[in-house]
């Protein structure tokens, strides 16, 4: 059995949190062995969260950890203004004595802050929440913040930390670890129950692409991005894209851009480098593979595309 540690920190938010609950309980139901303990820096019979709402007893933090225990730290609204506050020293304070080898942590949100506090994360990669990523760097400059990144997985200081930028991620990142865990066919049939459409790999960015542009409500020109998106390594013409938006070549070009900011071949551009970063992320494919997989004609054409969304090279980003 896997014991699993639930901490409800001071103005906890209690959607992260009864996340975390579910892909475990939900595990279960499939093979999973996980057991669930809330725990908390002070033992009540009555705590509160972020929305101020009445959660049920949790137990004190323990003492020590059995091998192969899991540690969730959800995000508090509290954070980063209240993290050197009492509770949330003490919860480091705790971090740092119990974790040892074996053991996984992961972090949603702004739990980020509480993890990094308690040195775990010094010399490693980790993000959390868009709007928290410049504060987390300027409160723990040893920690090497990846704001672009959804989901880090780290080897920690002294066991496996994962964070994530917050409540959807958290799923993503909780879904990858319990794919450790208990092995793939859990984590899929976890999935499956929970109606997980899409999961995050380590790779995608925080902002989805695809949403930077869905900002609107034109139906004919979601139309057009709903085919390029899924047919992005197909061949578009103008006019074909306006007879699936029910209009005209000229009115597509015209609202295209007033809508999403980008003309009709800058977005199937955009799309195609989007792509092309998932397929570079794959060790199997060489770079003229994934250009081609992506849509492009060559390796050569996908760079000169490349240089137009993006500010290092293909090479860079694949090093990295």
């Amino acid at each position: 059995m896997i014991h699993v540690y639930g901490v409800f920190l001071p103005k906890t938010i209690l959607t992260e949190y009864a996340s975390a609950v579910d892909v475990f309980r939900i595990a279960n139901q499939f093979g999973g062995d996980f057991m669930w303990h809330s725990v908390a820096p002070v033992s009540s019979d009555l705590l509160m969260d972020a929305a101020q709402v009445i959660v049920p007893k949790c137990e004190m933090l323990p003492e020590r950890l059995p091998d192969g225990a899991v540690v969730v730290i959800p995000g508090s609204l509290a954070i980063p203004l209240e993290v050197n506050d009492p509770a949330f020293l003490s919860v480091m304070n705790w971090l740092e004595q119990v974790i040892h080898e074996g053991v996984t942590v992961c972090a949603i949100c702004s739990g980020a802050f509480v993890v990094a506090g308690a040195g775990l994360l010094n010399g490693f990669d980790a993000t959390t929440h868009h709007s928290l990523c410049d504060r987390l760097a300027q409160f723990y400059p040893a920690v090497r913040v990846r704001p672009q990144r959804a989901v880090v997985r780290s080897s920690g200081r002294k066991a496996y930390v994962w964070t994530c930028a917050g409540l959807s991620s958290g799923i993503d990142m909780l879904l990858h670890a319990l794919g450790e865990l208990a092995g793939a066919a859990v984590m899929q049939n976890t999935m499956r129950e929970m109606v997980v459409y899409f999961q995050r790999s380590l790779e995608d960015e925080q902002i989805s692409p695809w949403l930077r542009t869905r900002h609107h409500a034109h139906a004919g020109v979601h139309r057009v991005q709903d085919m390029l998106q899924k047919e992005f390594d197909q061949p578009h013409d103008l006019n074909s894209l306006a007879s699936t938006a029910c209009m005209s070549s000229r009115n597509l070009t015209r609202l295209f851009k007033q809508n999403t900011g980008m003309s009709v071949v800058q977005y199937q551009q955009w799309v195609r480098v989007s792509a092309l970063k998932k397929f570079l992320s794959n060790s199997a494919y060489s770079v003229e593979k994934a250009s081609l997989a992506a849509g492009f004609g060559s390796a050569r054409h996908a760079r000169y595309v490349w240089g137009k969304f993006e500010k290092g090279s293909i090479a860079a980003f694949r090093a990295s």
